[in-house]
């Protein structure tokens, strides 16, 4: 056999494997979920094995019959002959990997009125692979070659001042177990205007905080124009959490940009400054979250419970700068007993309003202005928080709501750096609990199911806010019957 044929066996002989023992098993439970007379559609073979269940049935033979399973899987054998795909890997005749890049995808407006138009668009690549060569910055110089690496940049953040677009990952090997941490992109505004990627990289491997990596640094947006920090030369801020090993901490940390009207230059002279360390409330690992109790069509096709909803961990959210102030929130257990409690934790949400400084180019501060929770009472949860504020210091914070008495639900607070937040509005009530594949066991779930990871929130130029945030609006999403949750958009004046 050839070098090539047995590297290609070597990989694929467990994948061939595997898709010979998964026909029989979701024919199986096909037989069973057409027999409830529940009809979902998720791959091409799946309506191949219901064309062969059809056939079965028209022959006179039973659900139960064993010779139906049999018919369904043969048709479903014979109709992968004619839909296989193939798989090329990106393999060098000598055998080493290649091509494995990975990019952060950046859309940029032709115009101050974006349309759904892809002409009226300009498309770049960010090349976030890590693994030496040259960069795409357009300095000419080298990318960094770090552990682990080809890697990819998982849960792009973004943010921007009056000269960058700012992004920042957390670098995740593609082939290996190694995290890298944050990586931080200061990108040229006018550049990307005019049609070019020009950039400064900040990278790490990690880039330390504290007793840890740095991860998720989000960096800030602003409500308007004025509202942006114009001193040491442009200054864009961000903050991050330092919760590293799930359980509690009190402590954030703010890092600053400066100098960042050098985007424009031909070479940027971007300054990372900090991080600095600021005492905070304390916040932790939040647990998931309960449902109200109500009709799971799919769950019951399946024979599963009903699901909880993932609230995910305690890292910072959208940060957002405004009337001098920086604000952001994070998800936390809400803890009401001297110690860890499955029936009476609950998840809340820590937020903080920062006052930042950058005492010189290569130096920055904080101070906490206003600091406290949002919760509920009665095993009830909110989760996933996004503020935003106008420019005279009055905002909105939107989340998710769900609990023992609520459906996922949408709702939001008032927020401002005297009172903190406001009382709880629920603006959409959830019409019943997720019923989504993502968290059942059939399809490789544990019990919980994926929740939004992000709520939204924006101001407008006349300091309304737009809000939105995922809820459970009723009937059946996208795809059909394999999800049911929706999203809840509103418009807020504080």
């Amino acid at each position: 056999m050839s070098p090539y044929l047995q590297l290609a066996w070597e990989v694929m002989k467990w994948p061939l494997v595997a898709s010979l023992l998964f026909p029989p098993l979701l024919v199986y439970l096909g037989l069973h979920v057409v027999k409830r007379e529940v009809i979902f559609v998720d791959l091409a073979l799946a309506q191949v094995a219901t064309l062969g269940t059809c056939v079965a049935l028209l022959m006179g033979h039973h659900f139960d019959d064993r010779i139906t399973f049999w018919i369904s899987l043969g048709v479903t054998f014979v109709g992968a002959a004619f839909f296989m795909t193939i798989l090329e890997l990106p393999f060098t005749p000598d055998g080493e990997f290649f091509n494995g890049r990975s990019d952060v995808l950046i859309a940029v407006s032709k115009s101050a009125t974006p349309s759904t138009s892809r002409d009226d668009w300009s498309f770049f690549a960010l090349n976030v692979t890590d693994a030496g060569g040259p960069s795409d910055d357009g300095s000419g110089n080298t990318m960094p070659d770090n552990p682990g690496c080809p890697c990819f940049g998982d849960q792009p953040l973004l943010g921007a001042d009056k000269y960058g677009l700012y992004i920042t990952t957390n670098e995740f090997s593609t082939l290996g177990s190694e995290f890298n941490g944050a990586q931080i992109y200061a990108i040229s505004k006018s550049a990307l205007v005019g049609g070019t990627l020009k950039y400064q990289a900040f990278h790490g491997a990690p880039i330390p905080l504290a007793e840890g990596p740095a991860y998720s640094v989000q960096p800030a947006t602003s409500p308007t124009t004025g509202s942006w920090d114009t001193d040491n030369n442009g200054t864009e801020f961000m903050l991050s959490a330092l919760d590293f090993d799930a359980t509690t901490d009190n402590r954030i940390a703010a890092w600053a940009l400066t100098n960042t009207a050098s985007l424009n230059d031909p070479t940027p002279s971007v300054n990372l400054a900090g991080p600095t360390i600021i005492s905070s409330e304390t916040y932790g690992q939040p647990p998931n979250a309960e449902q109200m109790k109500g009709a799971t069509p799919f769950g019951d096709a399946l024979g599963e419970p009903e699901e909880q909803v993932a609230t995910n961990d305690d890292r910072m959210n959208q940060v957002v700068y405004a009337a001098g102030k920086l604000w952001s929130g994070v998800n936390t257990v809400i803890r009401t007993t001297n110690g860890a409690s499955s029936s009476t934790d609950r998840s809340g949400i820590a937020y903080f309003v920062v006052t930042p400084s950058t005492p010189s180019a290569t130096s920055v501060a904080g101070s906490i202005a206003k600091q406290g929770y949002v919760a509920l009472g009665n095993n009830d949860s909110v989760f996933y928080p996004s503020i935003a504020v106008n420019s005279s210091g009055r905002g909105v914070m939107t989340f998710s709501l769900s609990g023992h008495h609520y459906f996922p639900s949408a709702a939001y607070t008032t927020i401002d750096a005297v009172n903190g937040a406001g009382p709880v509005h629920l603006v959409a009530g959830g019409a019943g609990p997720t019923d989504d594949i993502s968290g059942y066991e059939a399809f490789g779930g544990d019990g919980v199911a994926r929740w939004g990871d992000y709520s939204a929130a924006v101001p407008s130029e006349d300091g309304s806010i737009w809000i939105a945030t995922e809820y459970i609006p009723g009937g059946f999403g996208f795809p059909d019957y394999l999800n049911n949750w929706g999203t809840w958009v509103g418009h807020v004046s504080p």
